[in-house]
């Protein structure tokens, strides 16, 4: 549906129990949202999900972890610069099915487990009221005008939160329990300026 132009801005897309695979959306741009979610009283998981040029565009209420070692791109979802407009909520994204065991995990487990959860590139990007969890990096937004909010990063190799793009917000989130396998510098909470992926320049 999503390949042959039936989808049109304000339609839902609605994806039945069980494991849908990789996910990969580029092309798709619309004039209003349109809202890939679970069918009712059901949970949709996707091995990962990769968006590029592509506008309007909300995932909701899925399941999100890789079942074979492969990520999106260095991301368990990861949106590209030439996306805007990408709207998260309500997702479970973790470094593997049994994160919830990461407060057992050895360091090589850690090390095996290492993905970050989101990766939000492009513009207008909005995360809220999900839950990532036993990952490297939690949420990052690079792209501007980008929203974190109301989100559960819990367990955490790197950095919980990043927000590196101009005028953007971060606001009623949860950053627990950091773990520290690796000589990576870890931060909570983590922003910087750049500009022309120059570091420190720019707002």
């Amino acid at each position: 549906a999503l390949d042959d132009g039936a989808i049109t801005g304000g339609d839902t897309v609605y994806f039945g129990a069980g494991g849908h695979g990789g996910l990969t959306l580029r092309g798709l741009n619309f004039d209003s949202p349109v809202t890939l979610t679970s069918a009712p009283g059901n949970r949709a998981h996707f091995d990962f999900i990769l968006v590029g040029k592509s506008r309007n565009i909300t995932v909701k209420g899925v399941n999100i972890w890789p079942t074979d070692g492969q990520d999106a791109m260095g991301a368990v979802l990861r949106t590209l610069t030439n996306t805007d407009a990408i709207t998260l909520e309500d997702l479970d994204i973790r470094s593997v099915e049994a994160a919830s065991d990461y407060p057992g995990w050895t360091q090589d487990e850690w090390l095996a487990n290492k993905h970050n959860g989101i990766l939000l590139q492009g513009t207008n990007s909005v995360v809220r009221n999900s839950r990532v969890m036993g990952v490297f990096n939690g949420i990052a937004v690079q792209g501007s005008r980008s929203l974190i909010d109301g989100n559960v990063v819990d367990g955490f190799s790197g950095d919980a939160l990043r927000a590196i793009g101009e005028d953007s917000a971060v606001r009623g989130n949860s950053a627990a329990n950091c773990v520290k396998v690796s000589e990576a510098h870890n931060d909570g909470i983590q922003s910087w300026s750049s500009e022309d992926k120059k570091l420190f320049h720019g707002t």
